[in-house]
């Protein structure tokens, strides 16, 4: 009886919620370089459907005429005087060897934070003054690499970084550009950065001049705290101007560097409440799209970061210092899909599930953030309820809890939206191989930048003796 009186219970709420919450909605495929010509799915003419034939699935595909495009629109706007923001690109977002050769050679520096980071901006070619180096867990060879070859600022991320980082330049005999990593009441904090407030981030920077292996040359504040508004990147950036003026009063210190970080969001993505995760769970309620169109621009972003500044050097008779952005997901999010197939379909009362080729081994932040699923066929099929999950033999395989999609047969193929952020360095190989990664240009040319994982790739640092196999 309890059970039958608690489904009750349930069925009456699904019903009361359904009436009440607004149906989701596709948003328009115009977002992005992506059409439907004659049913199906295409990227500059070239079907997708063909492409996942072609390479396989699942598959990541970058446009790279969008690439170039978010990197102008960063780099264009300019301030009353001209002023610039130079881009950094954060390479922890999408540590694809392919993808940020493209953008480096439009002049785009590397933020890195780690030694491997540190080495692949290197071995790709970008010179030292083109490389900020921050991160809480900085190894001591990646630090003697980083002074050694002179990069443009060393960010000391909390007060026990100091005397490290001083040991290894006077081992070295060498000055070391630093800047110090600080945060305001916006920004995340816990291990990162030092704190602006009770004036902890002050008496660190007295002690960074004090110093005389430092060539102290900035201010770095990543505000991690996603930005969507105008007015949520103007208190950021005024939070950072406010610290600078509060250097140039207390210490006579004026940065040459002010790097205000990345954290501008991607206009078709938001993250999941844990209201929207309950009802998709519970009452297979959709989650509903952004308003893409409401979101804070590139260009508009770095307007006013570049507005505020100037305002700043002119308010306080200082000299411009060089004004530096990180730009990670608003860089690369949304200039890369994911293809994916369907292998099984297992209807339930009240929904099927689809499982498909992908799951969050290469799709993790899907269950944290919304990001908009296309057919890659168009049908006129009747939609259903799918819980969309991948090929991994546990339960926390789960994409999309509710979605509503035309009735889907085997093979059929989904197209992820956005998957230029975090999907690539956050996938592993839980028992099935990375994708490929293949891009194209505006001209519907495709080139393959990332072969789909290998077994061999798979067993390459395995020590044990292994039967004489041939490995794919």
């Amino acid at each position: 009886m309890k059970a039958y009186i608690k489904e009750k219970i349930k069925q009456t709420a699904h019903t009361f919620l359904k009436n009440r919450t607004p149906p989701r909605q596709d948003l328009p495929v115009e977002h992005w370089n992506i059409r439907y010509d004659g049913g199906e799915l295409t990227l500059y003419g070239r079907s997708l459907q063909t492409l996942a034939e072609e390479y396989g699935t699942p598959l990541h595909i970058v446009d790279l005429k969008k690439l170039a495009d978010n990197y102008h629109d960063f780099s264009t706007p300019q301030s009353r005087s001209g002023l610039n923001c130079e881009l950094f690109l954060s390479y922890k977002t999408n540590p694809v060897p392919g993808t940020l050769t493209y953008l480096h050679q439009f002049g785009a520096g590397a933020e890195v934070i780690s030694e491997y980071e540190l080495n692949l901006a290197f071995k790709l070619g970008v010179p030292a003054q083109k490389i900020i180096y921050n991160g809480p867990a900085k190894s001591d060879a990646s630090i003697k690499q980083a002074i050694a070859e002179g990069i443009l600022m060393l960010n000391i991320n909390h007060r026990e970084e100091i005397d490290r980082v001083r040991t290894i330049a006077a081992a070295l005999g060498k000055k070391v550009n630093v800047g110090l990593r600080v945060n305001s009441a916006d920004t995340w904090a816990g291990q990162f950065g030092v704190s602006m407030s009770g004036g902890e981030a002050l008496a660190v920077f007295q002690e960074l001049l004090a110093v005389p292996e430092f060539n102290v040359v900035g201010v770095h504040c990543h505000r991690g705290v996603l930005i969507h508004s105008a007015d949520e990147a103007r208190s950021h950036v005024q939070n950072v101007l406010n610290f600078c003026q509060d250097l140039k009063q207390s210490l006579n210190f004026v940065p040459q560097i002010i790097d205000f970080g990345g954290s501008l969001s991607v206009p078709t993505t938001r993250h999941f409440s844990d209201q929207d995760m309950r009802l998709a769970r519970t009452f297979l309620i959709e989650p509903t799209q952004p308003d893409a169109n409401q979101a804070l621009t590139p260009r508009a972003y770095a307007a006013i970061v570049t507005q505020a500044a100037e305002d700043w050097f002119a308010q306080h008779n200082v000299p411009p210092a060089k004004i530096v952005i990180e730009p990670g997901r608003a860089m690369t999010g949304n200039t890369q899909l994911l293809l994916t197939s369907v292998v099984s379909l297992r209807p339930m009362e009240k929904f099927c599930y689809a499982i498909m080729d992908a799951g969050v081994n290469i799709a993790e932040i899907m269950q944290s953030e919304f990001h908009q699923v296309f057919p890659v066929q168009k049908s006129a099929q009747p939609r259903e309820t799918y819980r969309v999950v991948g090929p991994l033999c546990h339960l926390g395989d789960t994409l999309l809890y509710a979605w509503n999609l035309p009735k889907l047969a085997m093979g059929d193929k989904l197209a992820i939206m956005d998957s230029g952020a975090y999907f690539i360095p956050q996938s592993n190989s839980f028992s099935f191989l990375r994708p490929a990664i293949v891009a194209l240009n505006e001209d519907g040319e495709d080139r393959l930048i990332r072969h789909r994982e290998r077994m061999s790739d798979m067993l390459a640092r395995d020590v044990v003796a292994l039967p004489d196999l041939e490995l794919a």
